[in-house]
């Protein structure tokens, strides 16, 4: 157990360090006199040295005990690429078919060797080995296993911390992504902190992400309504679309994003603005929720330049109702689409008898070439 608990990484910063800490006690298991742990580049298949153990008065390899690529072992790749443990118990009885390799191994007085290859997702990464030095050793079946099963937490251990490093990878993409997007958008995960905060929220609330990151309890809802509470990224638990729309000017739903409308009156040293905002869930590969997005427009001046021609529009509106002239507006195919009340009075007609007549059938006389008077 010890011996896994050291392989796993336990409290050593270092997959390396892990190693030192185990294979000194694996080795007096089984008698081995030194470990050796060499990387391999997939892309290259090209061999590198990461660590070497040897027992008391044992004298590390004074030439490295692997050629620089597998390339020029064609034995020894071949062995590798098949077999999950590779035992040769006595190097001088290597067959010539492995002979660039045996003959490596003997000017490094090897007597018996052990290669356990290290795979990620089924890409060689590397190769454990344990040997002895000057003498053949008798392992039996049951030192064999315990070289797998530390080859396998070994791994284990590799593969976890290559999933750590993508992870990381990952993370500063999404983050990256997130800073320069266009719109003000910040990120929450499941325990509803601040993860990310982005230049255009910076400038949207005039709090720099030095103040936010990590932030929870609602905090990311202040610099827009004043106090701590729900925002649209918190309603991912909710149901009902009825009560978001209590909360917002328009709300929609649209797969797993939701859209809403709403005037916030924080912002703009107090004035209010008009928001655009969407929020989204993000997931794990498991489909589990772990925390959420959400982006912010101010459309405040879209808002107000909407109004000024809603008023625009009812002034000139009002202006021709109250005209004395008779006025109507035709469209392009001729209907009637428009009349005010001076026009109605002189035609003795409704409003109802004039719009989408055409304009042949309420003046023919005009249309051939006649006039109104």
């Amino acid at each position: 157990t010890t011996i896994l608990n050291s392989l796993k990484g336990g409290e050593s910063e270092t997959l390396e360090e892990s190693l030192s800490l185990a294979v000194p006690s694996v080795a007096e298991l089984v008698g081995a006199d030194c470990c050796l742990l060499i990387n391999v580049d997939p892309d290259k298949n090209t061999l590198q040295p990461a660590f070497t153990w040897t027992a008391d008065g044992v004298t590390a390899p004074a030439n490295e005990p692997f050629k620089k690529s597998l390339e020029e072992c064609p034995w020894l790749q071949s062995a590798i690429s098949k077999e999950d443990i590779i035992n040769i118990p006595n190097i001088d009885e290597l067959k010539d078919e492995a002979q660039v390799s045996r003959n490596h191994w003997q000017k490094n007085n090897f007597g018996s060797l052990v290669i356990l290859p290290i795979r990620i997702r089924e890409i060689l990464v590397g190769v454990l080995c344990f040997n002895t030095v000057g003498r053949p050793a008798q392992w039996t079946s049951s030192d064999l296993r315990l070289f797998k099963v530390v080859a396998s937490v070994y791994s284990g251990s590799r593969r976890r911390e290559a999933d750590q490093q993508e992870l990381k990878r990952a993370n500063r993409k999404l983050e990256s992504i997130v800073e320069f997007l266009p719109d003000a958008t910040f990120v929450i995960n499941n325990r509803k902190e601040v993860v990310a905060w982005n230049r255009a929220m910076e400038e949207l609330t005039n709090i720099p992400k030095s103040e936010m990151l990590g932030k929870g309890d609602y905090a990311y809802a202040v610099p827009f309504y004043g106090e701590r509470q729900p925002t649209l990224i918190n309603h991912f638990d909710d149901v009902d679309i009825g009560q978001w729309r209590q909360l917002y000017n328009f709300v929609e739903i649209n797969s797993n994003t939701l859209y809403a409308e709403s005037f916030v009156p924080f912002l703009n040293d107090g004035q209010g603005a008009f928001l655009w905002l969407t929020a989204s869930a993000l997931y794990d590969e498991n489909q589990q929720v772990i925390g959420a997005i959400q982006s912010v427009r101010d459309v405040t001046y879209r808002k107000k330049s909407e109004q000024a021609l809603r008023n625009s529009e009812e002034r000139y509106r009002r202006l021709v109702e109250t005209m004395n002239d008779g006025m109507g507006v035709v469209s392009s195919s001729g209907m009637i689409t428009f009349v005010n009340d001076s026009l109605c009075r002189m035609l003795g007609l409704g409003k109802d008898e004039i719009l989408g007549s055409s304009l042949e059938s309420l003046f023919p006389d005009l249309l051939n070439g006649g006039s109104l008077a």
